[in-house]
């Protein structure tokens, strides 16, 4: 796998090393690093190492908001530094449960031995277990020694895993000082350091989350492509944003984390994949035809969200290739709240467009590998799980609009609005 895509997210911190987090401000993100590389200078000098589209090297330097954060533990070597914000196609995801951080992970930095123009480096980590303080201790691969790793502290343990991009945490520097304890081993601090700096500055920092979790309207351009859509394309994807645009005043993922939590994701998914972007834009899909069918006057909240629950569940699972690979661990989900009629759509990890979005009852049966008796749902609302809930892939919502291409492609500025409305009436 190529990973040369995370030298944008690492940066130069003095002598040492950081990594961007974007958090969700328009006007900065943070750089995460070792607090000893503050006070490496006297002045903070933060610049990233980039490829134009050429390959040629330049050099970017990230302007400094106020002073640094440190954590006030002198046992915790974690600091955060404002910088203006930069420009990043990609934000990273949190990793905070080493049990569930089965990835290839890599130490990205600018050791001080690489002393050419371009210092950025790559080391294969594997995190091994914690340590005092709360540091986790891990094992780099192939082996390095102490002076081969030297100014990498306080680079980020970055892995990529399909189109994602994951944080496990930040390097403070080798296991010991001697070059036979230190024999590959390094010390890096969880992302938990960095949320208490947060914690103790809660006047001036916003939490470690993606940007869009704190409002929807980052992800309005992402939802309804429409790819293949012909002629007015352009009109019918203003309309969806425009209602995105009023979802956004009302409700936020976070919001609606606060209210279902895990059941936003099915069995055995990793608690940090609530934080996925294709989870969170399929949600607005499915909120903006929500809203567009509502009575006038009445607006989506949160308090709205045990409603749409009970007819309309939105899940994201994990899957290598085929979307329906998540199905086994969907009907060991918990459907209770359920009720007969309503619908089940899948968001997936890959297989974001494919051709089949619904699965009839005779399918989910024989791939299910679950008796229907056996499937958590409410037993005085739903006879027969496969036949009473619905099973679509959320792309399901795209193709039928797309297929109804004919109709569409006659709309104009007055019309689109009426003419949406009555043909994905039944669409949900």
């Amino acid at each position: 796998m190529d990973h040369s895509s995370f030298r944008d997210f690492t940066v130069k911190v003095n002598n040492g090393s950081g990594v961007i987090f974007m958090v969700s401000s328009s006007e900065y993100c943070y750089v995460l690093t070792a607090k000893h590389n503050i006070f490496s200078n006297n002045e903070l000098s933060i610049t990233r190492t980039l490829l134009d589209v050429n390959g040629h090297l330049f050099i970017e330097t990230l302007n400094v908001i106020g002073e640094p954060y440190c954590h006030s533990d002198e046992n915790k070597d974690a600091a955060i530094i404002k910088v203006r914000k930069v420009n990043l196609n990609d934000v990273i995801y949190r990793i905070d449960n080493l049990q569930e951080s089965d990835f290839e992970f890599h130490l990205c930095g600018f050791p001080l031995v690489r002393t050419g123009s371009d210092g950025f480096r790559i080391n294969k980590v594997n995190p091994l277990h914690q340590k005092i303080h709360g540091y986790i201790e891990g094992e780099l691969i192939p082996t390095a020694l102490q002076d081969e790793i030297i100014g990498q502290s306080g680079g980020g343990i970055l892995s990529k895993t399909g189109e994602s991009y994951f944080l496990l945490g930040v390097q403070k520097g080798m296991a010991a000082q001697d070059d036979i304890e230190t024999l590959s081993r390094v010390t890096f601090m969880p992302l938990t350091f960095f949320d208490e700096i947060v914690n103790e500055n809660s006047h001036a920092l916003i939490s470690l989350l993606p940007p869009f979790i704190d409002s929807f309207d980052i992800l309005i351009p992402n939802i309804y492509h429409l790819d293949g859509f012909q002629v007015t394309k352009d009109l019918v994807r203003e309309e969806f944003h425009a209602i995105a645009r009023e979802v956004c005043k009302k409700i936020t993922p976070q919001s609606i984390i606060g209210k279902l939590k895990n059941k936003l994701l099915i069995c055995n998914e990793p608690e940090y994949n609530i934080y996925n972007i294709q989870l969170w834009t399929g949600f607005l899909e499915v909120l903006v035809l929500v809203k567009m069918h509502l009575p006038k006057g009445e607006e989506i909240n949160v308090g709205y969200i045990d409603i749409l629950n009970k007819k309309t569940m939105i899940v994201y699972g994990s899957v290598k290739k085929n979307w329906q690979e998540s199905i086994s661990l969907l009907y060991k989900t918990d459907l209770t709240n359920l009720i007969k009629g309503g619908c089940i759509y899948v968001v997936s990890s890959t297989d974001h467009k494919p051709t089949m979005t619904e699965l009839r009852p005779n399918i989910l049966k024989s791939i299910a590998n679950v008796p229907a008796r056996r499937i958590m749902v409410n037993n005085s609302e739903i006879s027969e799980p496969f036949e009473d809930v619905k099973v679509k892939h959320i792309f399901d919502l795209q193709m039928k609009i797309i297929n109804k291409n004919d109709l569409l492609c006659q709309v104009d500025a007055e019309t689109v609005m009426e003419t949406l409305e009555n043909e994905t009436r039944n669409i949900l």
